[in-house]
């Protein structure tokens, strides 16, 4: 009983504070610049935040156990076939601590956009706890913007992008 106490008001403060940070980062005025990155997706590709300026970025935060994670797949292979061409890049990061386990699991459930492997540097680096899903939305010049905690719908990746890729570019960058 106080073993399933303790454990609940460590996963409520760990919603909690990502929670404040997923407003944070919507905050026009305390806008911060993403953690740059290098990561190799599982096909070998180099990926690199700073290649990705001029884009919206979504990191998906997912893992192969996590049945909210699945549901939200298929949504973002959808946003990603119809917008790749017009500034959409999707990086799936698993947060699985098996490679093997997740080239498995790509065996059977498909992704087209890149998938990584989370060190957990890179975890710490977008405050990360192992809670997924979660979806960090990076604007055109590399913003902090959003963090969505729990899976996202069609439509909401729909209304993200839409917001992000059609602001103005007034400033430089």
């Amino acid at each position: 009983m106080k073993r399933n106490k303790i454990i609940f008001l460590s996963c409520t403060l760990v919603l909690l504070v990502s929670f404040v940070s997923g407003l944070l980062f919507s905050q026009e005025d305390t806008l911060q610049d993403a953690p740059d990155f290098t990561l190799t997706d599982l096909d070998g590709n180099t990926i690199s935040l700073s290649d990705l300026k001029g884009n919206v970025v979504f990191l998906n935060f997912w893992a192969t156990w996590c049945t909210p994670c699945k549901k939200e797949i298929p949504f973002f292979n959808e946003a990603y076939k119809t917008h790749k061409n017009s500034g959409l890049r999707i990086i799936g990061i698993s947060i699985d601590r098996s490679e093997k386990i997740v080239r498995k699991y790509l065996d059977k459930q498909e992704f087209i956009y890149p998938v990584a492997m989370g060190k957990q540097k890179f975890l710490n680096a977008y405050e990360i706890a192992r809670v997924v899903p979660v979806t960090v939305i990076i604007d055109k010049k590399g913003k902090l913007r959003y963090k969505v905690i729990g899976d996202l719908e069609r439509e909401e990746i729909e209304k993200y992008f839409q917001e992000l890729i059609n602001e103005e570019d007034n400033e430089e960058s």
